[in-house]
This record gives structure tokens, C-alpha cells and sequence, in this order.
């Protein structure tokens, strides 16, 4: 499970309706929970970039509606986790 903090703004122009409830840790089996996410317009193409706030890990992600952020979020970091070397076993628990 991941947190992710969103702005008002990031809220309004994707029109998320995300669960308002913080699980708790011991429900989190994967290190990389916590998550800002900000909106950013590059070349007039929306683009969402996701920080997360403990090890600075970033992941930029295209294509987001409010319906699939879950999904583009969690392919992209498997992408990004699989770039860096991460041990396919550990990779997995995000499947």
C-alpha cells in the first residue's frame, strides 16, 4: 500500500477521489510508501511527477487520469526499481 500526498490542485485537475485513511505500517511490506505527487506541464504535455519522500526515488509518469493513477504509478516504478537492479524477488511484492 502507498500513501500519496496530493495537493488541492493535484486533486482538482485530475478529479481524484482517493481514500482519505493512512494505513497502518505494519500493513506495508514494501520500504517505498510515502509519495508526493505534483502535477507539471513540459512542452504544453501534462506529466505527473512522484517524490518519494524518504529515499528521494523519482518517477515521472504521462497518460495519468483520475481513474488509472494507481496502475501508470505502479508500472512505472516497477520499470524504475527493475533500471536500478532491484532483485526481481522484491519487485515482486508490488504485483
Amino acid at each position: 500500500m502507498y500513501i500519496l500526498y496530493l495537493s488541492q490542485k493535484m486533486r482538482n485537475i485530475y478529479k481524484l477521489k482517493l481514500s482519505e485513511s493512512i494505513p497502518d505500517e505494519k500493513e506495508n511490506q514494501f520500504p517505498l510508501m510515502n509519495w508526493y505527487v505534483k502535477p507539471e506541464i513540459i512542452n504544453r504535455k501534462k506529466y505527473i511527477l512522484f517524490l518519494e519522500r524518504q529515499n528521494y526515488l523519482i518517477i515521472w509518469a504521462e497518460g495519468v487520469t483520475g481513474k488509472n493513477i494507481g496502475e501508470i504509478f505502479r508500472a512505472n516504478l516497477i520499470k524504475v526499481l527493475e533500471t536500478a537492479g532491484i532483485p526481481q524477488d522484491n519487485i515482486n511484492l508490488l504485483r
